[in-house]
């Protein structure tokens, strides 16, 4: 797990599968389809520098019951919540905590089952919290190669989900022909 914007199935699933879910981040997000009181686990050790960062869980509320839900660090739990029953179908909510990591740390989303709420993720959104850090623009999302045909002018333009800033700072990208 890098600092930008894991998805939930890029994760190590336990008991969890990926599910197509149009609306979710990437079109998927990950559920438990079994019985109330099931648990399951998405984990990924932290790869990004030590630090302090926000941590948000982008997780799916539905009305049909109460999951729970928890984000731990090294197998303790650092942030625990309810899914209340929304008032729609399957709501998309966040749950943002602070946390202090280190290189290494392994870092867990666990779901419970709660009746029909299947203790849905989405993503996680993992951005510094020290106004001090100076972390590496990361690749977010890989462009295809691109052509064109010689001597023409070319035209592209990098979708702004390209690169992630760890640090929340603005990026900006020149391009000169060799």
């Amino acid at each position: 797990i890098g600092v930008g914007t894991p998805e939930a199935e890029s994760l190590d699933l336990d008991v969890y599968t990926v599910e197509n879910r149009g609306k979710a981040s990437g079109g998927q997000s990950i559920r438990i389809f079994d019985a109330p009181g099931t648990q399951g686990t998405a984990a990924g050790s932290f790869v990004g520098p030590t630090g302090r960062y926000d941590l948000t869980a982008t997780y799916y509320n539905e009305k049909d019951g109460e999951a729970t839900f928890e984000v731990l660090v090294h197998g303790a739990v650092v942030a625990l919540w309810t899914g209340v029953g929304g008032n729609k179908g399957a709501e998309a909510l966040e749950q943002t905590f602070t946390l202090d990591l280190a290189t290494g740390d392994v870092i867990t989303l666990r779901g419970t089952v709660g009746d029909g709420e299947l203790a849905r993720f989405d993503k996680i959104d993992l951005v510094s919290n020290d106004p001090n850090a100076n972390i590496a623009p990361v690749v977010a999302a890989p462009v295809a190669d691109q052509s064109g045909a010689p001597d023409s002018a070319g035209d592209f333009t990098l979708p702004g989900v390209t690169f992630f800033d760890g640090d929340g700072v603005a990026l900006t990208l020149t391009a000169t022909q060799a």
